[in-house]
Order: structure tokens, then sequence, then C-alpha cells
């Protein structure tokens, strides 16, 4: 009580000492009916013209819209990236890593990874996103069952996981082991055999199983994974109930076609970013950005060029652009990138086609 007695007379005495002010004070007219734009001479007897938030009105329009649900923020970021939220996070060292591209595509928008670490750093980052959630798992991580306990934690502790699929060399599933299966042992040396879920009692399900049938499966057998085996038993992938229920209470998610989250990674335009780009394609990354801070010029253009020549399916966005004159230079590269595939296709057919045409007569 007496904190807050004691705040409202500092502020009481600062607004008299402020009314004070005023009082000896004097605005010239014409500069309280000047533009609020308008350049002002900083002098201690006058106060600029100046508005706050409350001052200023947006007009509101007609609109067609009766319920937020109806509002469609969906739009193009690339050719064959759409996001539902058109939010992209910065490819800086301070803005954009694993954790705040997993939070930017589970919100609709997209992270662009930096370029300022190691190739295998990147990497690493970049499957941290895609394993974040997916419809399906296609390569869960898995042990030898003669692993240890200790190579257990070790693998649990740098994935990020709670559970660990047990396949022979032919990847023949043999079990399970989870963090609750492990949870009162102290013995690291105990083989994962001895404390494994076997495989006769796991509820699995064939590849190619939809989301609802999976869904289905995991409420009625009240289980957490659903490993999928083919006909020989070879694992084939794994479904979790924690990515359904992602992809339940996230419907607005950015995915790409297998259900994982979309992410973008950065590269430069110096040696070595060919290289890069191809480790962050062959990771899963959905879109390279050229990160240079002068778009217009002859090593952002190469770059691009090359990158286009080397990953002809990738979507690359170059940048940074401020004039028109720059605009014009890359829609002539895209279209003659465009035109040079089109006709090496183009001519790979004809070819094929003239070659059977010619069997055919021989014939």
């Amino acid at each position: 009580m007496r904190t807050t007695q004691r705040n409202i007379t500092r502020a009481t005495a600062r607004l008299h000492m402020f009314q004070r002010h005023l009082a000896t004070t004097t605005v010239p007219t014409e500069r309280l009916q000047s533009n609020a734009t308008a350049s002002i001479n900083p002098t201690w007897r006058e106060i600029p013209l100046a508005i706050t938030y409350d001052d200023v009105l947006l007009v509101p329009k007609r609109s067609p819209v009766r319920s937020r649900r109806g509002v469609n923020m969906r739009t193009r970021l690339s050719r064959n990236i759409t996001l539902n939220n058109p939010i992209v996070s910065s490819n800086m060292d301070t803005v954009t890593e694993a954790e705040m591209a997993i939070e930017m595509a589970r919100n609709g928008g997209i992270g662009i990874i930096h370029r300022f670490l190691s190739v295998e750093e990147q990497v690493k980052m970049l499957i941290k996103v895609k394993r974040a959630e997916s419809y399906l798992i296609e390569n869960p991580y898995c042990l030898d069952p003669k692993a240890t306990l200790g190579q257990l934690n070790d693998l649990m502790e740098d994935k990020g996981v709670h559970s660990v699929l047990i396949t022979d060399k032919e990847n023949h599933l043999l079990g399970i082991v989870t963090s609750r299966d492990i949870r009162f042992t102290n013995d690291h040396n105990i083989t994962v055999d001895k404390v494994m879920t076997p495989r006769s009692s796991l509820i699995v399900a064939r590849p190619g199983v939809s989301l609802e049938e999976a869904k289905n499966i995991i409420s009625a057998n009240k289980v957490k994974k659903l490993p999928l085996v083919d006909a020989d038993n070879v694992l084939r992938g794994l479904i979790t109930s924690k990515d359904i229920m992602n992809h339940i209470q996230r419907p607005f998610a950015s995915l790409d076609s297998k259900g994982r989250l979309l992410v973008g990674a950065a590269v430069g335009v110096k040696d070595g970013f060919i290289e890069r780009a191809r480790a962050l394609v062959q990771a899963g990354c959905d879109v390279l950005v050229i990160d240079i801070a002068h778009g217009h010029s002859d090593l952002a253009i190469d770059a691009l060029r090359q990158l286009k020549k080397n990953f002809p399916d990738v979507d690359v966005i170059a940048g940074n652009v401020a004039t028109a004159e720059v605009i014009v230079c890359f829609l002539f590269l895209f279209l003659f990138v465009f035109v040079y595939f089109f006709c090496c296709s183009f001519g790979s057919v004809v070819f094929n086609f003239s070659m059977n045409l010619g069997n055919k007569r021989f014939d």
C-alpha cells in the first residue's frame, strides 16, 4: 500500500513539473499547423508535434468476411512451397536455428537456418526440424540387440528421443526399448535385448496404412508407437501417437508431402557453397536461400545459375534486391534456366523417339 502511494506521489510531482514547463514554453502557431513530418529545429523551448497510437484512426471499409475462420492467408513462398501464414524468419545466427524453424513451421510459416556454422552442424539442425513432426518416420532410430544400455542412453540423449527400435543387420524388427523400460536400471553394460519389449508383443501395421487407420489402431490397442513392417518383418517406418496429435492440434502447420515440417537453409556464394547445398538437399531441405548482402552482383547471379544447374528440382530464393533493374535481370536468368532445361528434356524425348522410329524401320 505504501509503495502504491509513493508511486502516485511521484507521478503527481512529475505531472506538475511538466505543466510548469508547458506554461513557460512558447510554441509558434504555424508550427502546430505544420505537417507532422516537417523538419523541426530542436530547441529547449520548442515542443515538436507528435502523435500516439490513439491519435490515429484506421478508416474501416466494408468487408465480406463473416467469420475469422473465413480468412485465408495462404500465400506462395516459391513455385512449389505454399505457406498458411506469410511469415518467414530471417537466416541470421541470432534468429533462426532448429528450435525457431520448428516453431515457425508449426505456426504456418517457415524458418531459414543460417549458414554461420559448419556443414555438418547446419545439416544436423535441418534434420532435427524434419524429424520434429511427420505423418511417417521413414528412418526411425534403431540399435543392434547386443548394444548396451549405455549406448542406448547416448543415442536417446543425442537425438532427443524416448524410444528406439531394435533390429538385426537385415533390418528385421526384433523389439522396442523405451525410457520407461530402463528408468530404474543402473547397469549400463546390460544389452538391450534383455530389457526390450519383444516383437511378439508389439502392435504393428503394414506400409501404406492411412493416417486415420493408424490412429484407430493406436487408439484401440492403447499404444504410442506403431512400427510399420512388410510381409517379411522388415522395418519400413514408424508412426507415433504424438505426431498424430500434432497433426490434429496444428492443422495449419507448414508441411511437405510426407507430413514433415517445411524448412529452408542459407548458403553463401564463395567456395564450397555447392557442397553445402548438396548436403542440405540430401537431408531434405525444402528451399535454398542465397545469403548475400547485395543481390545484384555477379557472385549472386553465378551462384544462382550453379544452384539451379545442380539442383533443378529445388526452389531457390535469391536476393536482396532493391531496384527494378535487378528484378528484370533475375527474371531473364530464370527464363534462361527454364528454357535450357526444357530444351534438354525436349531434345532427349526427340532423340528417343527418333531412335525408336529408326529401330522400327530397321526391323
